[in-house]
């Protein structure tokens, strides 16, 4: 067989399958088994889409092959043009929203001073993992009070992140030397009388989608765990300029399995599964809490300030989610009538 006759295995798996769906072939077995074939660094040739043939069960010509092939060979030419163009991190998508007009200059609000919330007293433990688990707003109020250094938290949450994540595996990277260089600057300057805000020396974990100079930016992706975009993300820019300490590169959420629809019972009320989607786990075995979660779980990070209780979080009913709850009813149960509470 001549050079003209094989193929590499330089494809996009969405490409190389978008390929045969274009030419019929999708719903078939031919594009998966191909695929397999390429995926295992093997050359695709005239033969090997002759072999491929017995597995799926269909029957094609010489000059069939040949002209998948050809197309094949095609789209990979095309594929290798795209990633030889080489984009800067900071080149905008090509799809890009502004309702600005050009030329038109929006009037911005004034920005109002930002209101303190009313945190009662707290004294701090002798064993400071008990305030791992504690919302910014009374770790912040810790540290403007200088009970307790920004270095004192970051080292107990760099111990607790070290102790769990072999088991969470939430961290990618961590920013050990980083964090505990924020951490010493945000000490001196609340030494000094300089408080930039409720987020002076508290720690956070910034998901690996965001840039960190000098650290890795994987997103969460295979053929990126080696990338380093030196540049720093607007979002970790602003959370330096108000003294947060980065502790770690954390791994994206991933999507939970959809839990298994199960008939409601006599007497279901919207408000009640409201309450039970709060913890999906707890009712729905086969709901898988996502990494986010697990950190907060374990106190490897500061809870953020809207997880904490309070009776602005609870929503009340909508009506559409009582019409929701009246067609199940109606679906699941003999009730002709809805007299839910």
């Amino acid at each position: 067989m001549n050079d003209d006759a094989t193929l590499t295995a330089g494809h996009d798996r969405r490409s190389f399958l978008g390929y045969f769906t274009a030419i019929g072939l999708g719903g078939t077995l031919l594009p998966g088994v191909l695929w397999a074939r390429a995926a295992g660094g093997e050359e695709i040739t005239a033969a090997t889409i002759a072999c491929a043939e017995e597995i799926s069960g269909l029957r094609f010509t010489d000059e069939q092959r040949q002209q998948m092939l050809d197309g094949l060979k095609n789209q990979e030419s095309q594929i290798e043009q795209l990633h030889a163009i080489k984009l800067d991190n900071s080149v905008a998508p090509a799809v890009y929203f502004d309702p600005v007009p050009p030329g038109v200059t929006l009037t911005l609000p004034t920005k109002h001073a930002s209101v303190r919330s009313r945190v009662s007293p707290r004294t701090v433990p002798r064993d400071l993992e008990e305030l791992a688990f504690l919302p910014v707003t009374e770790l912040a109020e810790l540290v403007r009070r200088r009970k307790i250094t920004s270095t004192q938290l970051t080292e107990m949450y760099l111990g607790r992140i070290k102790r769990y994540d072999p088991v969470l595996k939430a961290v990618i990277t961590l920013t050990e030397e980083r964090a505990r260089r924020q951490a010493k600057a945000a000490d001196e300057e609340i030494a000094r009388g300089k408080y930039r805000g409720p987020l002076h020396g508290i720690p956070w974990g910034a998901k690996d989608l965001l840039a960190v100079k000098g650290y890795k930016t994987t997103w969460g992706a295979a053929p990126y765990r080696d990338q380093v975009i030196d540049v720093d993300a607007t979002v970790v820019q602003r959370l330096d300029d108000a003294g947060a300490v980065l502790l770690a590169k954390l791994t994206p959420r991933v999507a939970r399995r959809p839990a298994r629809r199960r008939p409601r019972p006599r007497g279901w009320s919207a408000s009640r599964s409201a309450r039970r989607r709060s913890a999906p786990s707890r009712h729905h075995p086969h709901a898988t809490a996502s990494p986010d979660s697990a950190r907060r779980s374990a106190g490897c990070r500061a809870p953020a300030p809207w997880r904490s209780r309070g009776r602005w979080t609870r929503s009340a009913p909508s009506p559409a989610r009582w019409r929701t709850a009246r067609s199940c009813s109606r679906r699941f149960t003999d009730r002709t009538t809805w007299t839910g509470r």
